[in-house]
Parts: structure tokens; C-alpha cells; sequence
């Protein structure tokens, strides 16, 4: 049960981050822009990039990330153990 959540909160998680890399990628490409065409469809898509987080969610109950996989992970782990006990 815990590897396909940890493998879909990792992939989640990388994908994230990749947004914030292309987040920055768009902002060192505008200051070395000459084309005021190209200018403006990239101030577009950072605009589009800043007001619209990026997260995945399970039907909007809870996000699937790493903090996810570490509270579930933890929460089997004392599970095992009280039952040893």
C-alpha cells in the first residue's frame, strides 16, 4: 500500500518543483529577449504561471505531496508497532 502512494506523492512532488524551474526559466528568458512578440507571449505564460498553483489533489480532500507520504508512512509505522506490543 505505501509503495504506489510514496511512487504518486514522489512524481507529484517532481512535477512541482519542474513548475517552479520553468517558473524561473520564463523570467531569465524575458530579460534576455530582443522580439517583442516572443516578449509578450512569454509575460503572458508567467502571468498565467504565477496566478495558477500547481497541486495535485485527491478529488480536493487532501494534496498529494511528500508531507502526505511521510504522515501516512509514520502513522503505519506506529500501527506495527502497537500491534507487536
Amino acid at each position: 500500500m505505501l509503495y504506489p502512494l510514496g511512487l504518486l506523492t514522489s512524481k507529484a512532488a517532481k512535477v512541482t518543483n519542474e513548475i517552479e524551474k520553468a517558473e524561473n526559466l520564463v523570467h531569465a528568458l524575458l530579460n534576455c529577449t530582443i522580439d517583442r512578440q516572443i516578449k509578450v507571449e512569454l509575460e503572458q505564460f508567467s502571468l498565467q504561471l504565477l496566478h495558477r498553483e500547481i497541486k495535485f489533489a485527491a478529488n480536493q480532500y487532501f494534496t498529494l505531496n511528500n508531507t502526505l507520504f511521510q504522515s501516512m508512512s509514520k502513522e503505519y509505522l506506529i500501527d506495527l508497532i502497537s500491534a507487536r506490543i
